[in-house]
C-alpha cells in the first residue's frame, strides 16, 4: 500500500478569459509528507464572479468582493446611489428586494422535542434501547413462566441500567447541542439598534435592520458598524477588528485602496466591528448574511479557557491540510484505515510518531496494535489479573488452584468445588466471589485512573507547584469514587450492575500502586526539570 499526499494551488483565470474571473482549486502531488494522512479531496470551484458581480449564493463560501478595488463612481453606479443625496425611496425598495434585509438569518430550526428524541434514539443509543427492552421482555417472560425460587433478576437490572444509561447520555448530548445553538443568538447582541443614513438628501435615523445596500451611512466613535461599508470620507477613523480577525490593536481606516485582500485594505469597515476613534461616512455594499460576519457565522466555534490565569498561548493553524499535518507530531488512525495498513506500515507509524490515537478500532485490531508495539521493542501491559488474585486468594482460591477450572467454576451442576484449602463451594457462592473479584478490578481501575489524572496534569512542574486549579477536574476527582461507591453499596442497584461491597484488605492492596504511580511521576518530573537536555529529557519528557 502506498501513501500519497496532495496539496492544492490557488490560481485565477481572470487573465485567461476576459470578463470572467474565478478562484479554483487545482490538485498537484507533492510526495510523501506524513504517512498518516491521505485527504480524500476533489477539484471544485470555491466561488465564481462574472463581470465583477458575485454569482454564488452559497453563504458558506469565501468572502470574494471587489467593491474596495473599483472607483467610487463605479460603486455608486453599481448600487444606484449618490454620495450626497444617498438613495431615493425607490432605490431603497429596489435594493432591499435585490440584496435582502440587513438581518442575520439563523439556520432553519428543528423542534427541541425532535432534537431530544434524536439524541436519545438515534445512533448507538438505538442499540441500547433494543437491548434494554429485550432484557425487560425476557424478565417478563421469566416472571410469567418460571417459579419464584428459580427466577433470575439479572435481566431486570440489566434492562433498567441500559435504559437509564441511554437516557442520561441522550440528555447530556441534547444539552451540548442546546448550548451550541445559542451561538447564533449571540450575534444579535453585536448589532447596533439604530444608524444614521442619508436618503433623498436628508439625514435620518433608521433601524439597523432597515439599512440596505447603497445607503450612505455615518459612523463615529463608540458606534458599532451596522453593515459592510466602503468608506468615502473619514477623519482619524480607527476600528476594532478583533472580533473578526483577532487583531488586538485598533486599525486605521482611510478612503484609499491599499490591499487586494478585502480584510487587509484600509477603505473597508465591517459589520459588528467597533469604531474606537474618529468618524467617517461610507456606502453600504453588503448587508445581513452577505457581510463578512454573515459568512463567518457558519464557521463559529467557541473554546472556553479552563483556567483564566493560564498565561500560555493557544496556537491555531489553518491552510493546506498536508502542510498542517506535516508539522504535527500526533497521528489519528481510525479502524478502517488501520485495516488497510500492512504490518511494516503500522510499525513505521509507531516508530515515527510520539503521540498516536487509535479511534473506532475492533477488538481484533487492538490485538494487532499490541503485537506491533511488541515488535517495535515496547513493553505492553494489558492485564488486570492482580485484583482478581487478591480477592480470590482472600477467599481461599490461590492462583495455582484457579488454573484450568473455568468449566467447573461456571457449571451450576457442581455444588462442591473445593478451593486451595479443601473447602467446598456451591455454584451460588462461587458466583458471589466472582462478582467480588470483578468489583475489585473495577475499583482498582477507578483508583488508577484517579491517580493517573493527577499525574498527567502537568508535564514538567511538580503537582505541588502547579496545584489543583481546574475546578472541573477537581469535581471529577471527587465525583468518580463517590459514583463507584454509590453503585457498589446501593442495595438492588449493585445486583443489577454486578458489583458488591469489598472488605478493607482489598482497598489496602490497591494503595501501594497508587503511591508508586504518584511518586514515580513526581520523580520523572523532577528529573526533567534537572536534566533539561540530553538522553534523560528525551526519554522522560512525555
Amino acid at each position: 500500500m502506498s501513501w500519497k499526499s496532495r496539496s492544492y494551488t490557488l490560481y485565477n483565470k481572470e487573465n485567461e478569459i476576459a470578463g470572467k474571473t474565478g478562484v479554483y482549486l487545482k490538485r498537484r502531488s507533492t510526495g510523501i509528507l506524513n504517512p498518516t494522512f491521505e485527504p480524500e479531496l476533489t477539484d471544485f470551484v470555491i466561488d465564481a464572479t462574472y463581470g465583477g458581480r458575485q454569482q454564488s449564493q452559497n453563504s458558506t463560501r469565501g468572502y470574494n468582493v471587489d467593491d474596495h478595488k473599483v472607483s467610487l463612481e463605479t460603486i455608486f453606479q453599481r448600487y444606484e446611489s449618490h454620495p450626497i443625496e444617498g438613495l431615493s425611496a425607490e432605490g431603497v425598495r429596489k435594493n432591499h428586494a435585490k440584496f435582502g434585509p440587513n438581518v442575520l438569518f439563523p439556520p432553519k430550526k428543528t423542534s427541541e422535542i425532535i432534537k431530544f428524541v434524536k439524541n436519545c434514539l438515534l445512533g448507538l443509543n438505538l442499540l441500547f434501547w433494543i437491548c434494554g427492552i429485550l432484557s425487560l421482555v425476557v424478565y417478563v417472560v421469566q416472571y410469567l413462566t418460571v417459579e419464584e425460587e428459580d427466577r433470575d433478576d439479572d435481566n431486570l437490572y440489566s434492562g433498567i441500567s441500559l435504559l437509564v444509561v441511554v437516557l442520561v447520555a441522550g440528555c447530556f448530548s441534547y444539552y451540548q447541542e442546546f448550548k451550541s445553538s445559542k451561538i447564533m443568538e449571540s450575534f444579535k447582541t453585536m448589532m447596533p439598534a439604530n444608524a444614521i443614513v442619508w436618503r433623498e438628501g436628508r439625514r435620518v435615523e433608521v433601524d439597523v435592520n432597515a439599512i440596505v445596500v447603497g445607503d450612505i451611512v455615518e459612523i463615529k466613535y463608540g458606534d458599532r458598524v451596522p453593515a459592510d461599508i466602503r468608506l468615502i470620507q473619514c477623519e482619524g477613523l480607527k476600528v476594532d477588528n478583533s472580533s473578526l480577525t483577532g487583531e488586538s490593536e485598533p486599525q486605521k481606516r482611510t478612503v484609499l485602496y491599499s490591499d487586494k485582500n478585502p480584510m487587509e485594505t484600509s477603505n473597508l469597515v465591517f459589520f459588528s466591528t467597533s469604531v474606537v476613534e474618529g468618524s467617517g461616512k461610507g456606502i453600504v455594499y453588503r448587508v445581513g448574511d452577505g457581510t463578512f460576519m454573515g459568512r463567518n457565522k457558519f464557521q463559529v466555534s467557541i473554546h472556553d479557557t479552563k483556567d483564566i490565569s493560564d498565561p500560555r498561548y493557544l496556537l491555531v493553524m489553518k491552510g493546506a491540510p498536508e502542510r498542517v499535518v506535516d508539522m504535527s507530531t500526533a497521528a489519528v488512525v481510525t479502524g478502517p484505515r488501520l485495516a488497510e495498513m500492512e504490518p511494516h506500515e503500522l510499525d513505521d507509524l509507531l516508530i515515527n510518531h510520539e503521540e498516536i490515537v487509535f479511534a473506532r478500532t475492533s477488538p481484533e485490531q487492538k490485538y494487532l496494535i499490541v503485537k506491533a508495539f511488541q515488535r517495535t521493542g515496547n513493553v505492553v501491559a494489558v492485564t488486570g489479573f492482580f485484583a482478581y488474585f487478591v480477592v480470590l486468594g482472600y477467599h481461599g482460591w490461590l492462583p495455582d488452584r484457579l488454573l484450568f477450572i473455568q468449566t467447573e467454576w461456571d457449571s451450576a451442576a457442581i455444588q462442591d468445588l473445593t478451593d486451595s484449602y479443601g473447602q467446598e463451594w456451591t455454584y451460588t457462592a462461587r458466583q458471589k466471589v466472582g462478582v467480588a473479584a470483578q468489583t475489585a478490578f473495577f475499583v482498582a481501575l477507578v483508583a488508577m485512573q484517579w491517580v493517573n489524572a493527577i499525574a498527567c496534569k502537568t508535564r514538567r512542574l511538580s503537582i505541588f507547584q502547579k496545584k489543583m486549579k481546574n475546578n472541573a477536574m477537581n469535581a471529577a476527582l471527587i465525583g468518580s469514587p463517590l459514583i463507584a461507591f454509590f453503585f457498589m453499596h446501593t442495595p438492588g442497584l449493585n445486583d443489577g450492575v454486578s458489583l458488591t461491597p469489598l472488605c478493607w484488605q482489598v482497598y489496602a492492596a490497591i494503595v501501594p500502586f497508587l503511591l508508586l504511580t504518584f511518586v514515580y511521576d513526581e520523580l520523572r518530573r523532577w528529573a526533567v526539570r534537572v536534566f533539561r537536555t540530553g538522553w534523560v529529557a528525551q526519554e522522560l519528557y512525555v
